[in-house]
């Protein structure tokens, strides 16, 4: 999953790069599209604030640069009052694999309860791991797998990354 997700941003990245030069110097969003296909040898298909990145093995990489997109087919609901930030989604060996970045003004023991809960309800009992700093408790990280999925939640203080209260990355892979 590591090498399919890391080509998929890569590319994204020369995409989104390429578009906002390509702007500057008069040249089109597809011309450089086409550019990084030919250069790849990959298929870029770019709709709705997304981007999806075929591989010539029919791997997927989608980048959604669409805040507030959980990606379809994620297993589990966002936290109450959440904001999702960021996501991402890819398919390997048919295992899917899924990145949702949701920041929350709640406190850090409601939304780590808030996500054990849900990982326990999809048949995942989760090893807590606890990081304190000078103010008490800053990053949680609950981690386990079940037999159709392997899950991380990593919570910490979203003042480091400029975002108010806490951000949550959960990470997960289903099983084909």
């Amino acid at each position: 999953m590591c090498k399919t997700v890391l080509r998929g941003l890569f590319i994204g990245g020369m995409l989104l790069a390429g578009a906002a030069l390509a702007a500057g110097c008069g040249v089109s969003e597809k011309a450089v599209q086409t550019a990084v296909e030919k250069t790849t040898g990959v298929k870029v298909d770019e709709k709705d604030n997304s981007i999806t990145v075929t591989g010539k093995d029919g791997e997927k990489v989608e980048i959604s640069t669409d805040s507030g997109k959980v990606p379809e087919g994620f297993p589990f609901t966002i936290l109450p009052g959440g904001k999702v930030e960021s996501s991402l989604a890819s398919t390997e060996n048919g295992a899917k694999s899924y990145v949702v970045s949701v920041s929350s003004r709640k406190p850090i023991k409601e939304v780590a309860a808030y996500y054990a809960e849900a990982l326990k309800s999809k048949g995942i009992e989760a090893e807590r791991t606890e990081l304190t700093g000078d103010a008490g408790v800053d990053t949680v990280i609950l981690a386990g797998k079940s037999d159709k999925m392997d899950a991380t939640v990593q919570i910490y203080n979203g003042d480091s990354i400029g975002t108010e209260g806490y951000v949550a990355n959960i990470m997960v892979k289903v099983a084909e």
